[in-house]
């Protein structure tokens, strides 16, 4: 079985300047035997389902950070940091989310 988290970044281009980010959509793709009434309250993550989505998004930042480190293109303690301090900006910009 699979599952899937889809995440889309909207962005604005700013010119001379790095792209504007407008927000983010996040969807959680599922595969049978898992159904979405397990995940979902209508069309919003329950409490099973975000905790799902998380594990989900953490480990495809684990295997980008290994796979970084393995074909030395970044440290991981580096990497680590930078992950953590992008989310704290991200945060602190109280983004749009989808």
């Amino acid at each position: 079985m699979k599952i899937k988290v889809e995440t889309t970044i909207v962005l604005a281009p700013v010119k001379g300047e790095s792209p504007l980010l407008l927000g983010t959509e996040v969807d959680l793709v599922l595969q049978k035997p898992l159904s979405p009434a397990d995940f979902f309250n209508g069309d919003v993550l329950n409490k099973s389902g975000v905790k799902l989505v998380t594990n989900v998004l953490v480990q495809g930042l684990v295997a980008n950070v290994v796979g970084a480190a393995e074909h030395g293109i970044r440290d991981p303690k580096e990497h680590v940091d930078f992950i953590i301090n992008q989310i704290k900006q991200s945060l602190a910009a109280k983004p749009t989310v989808k």
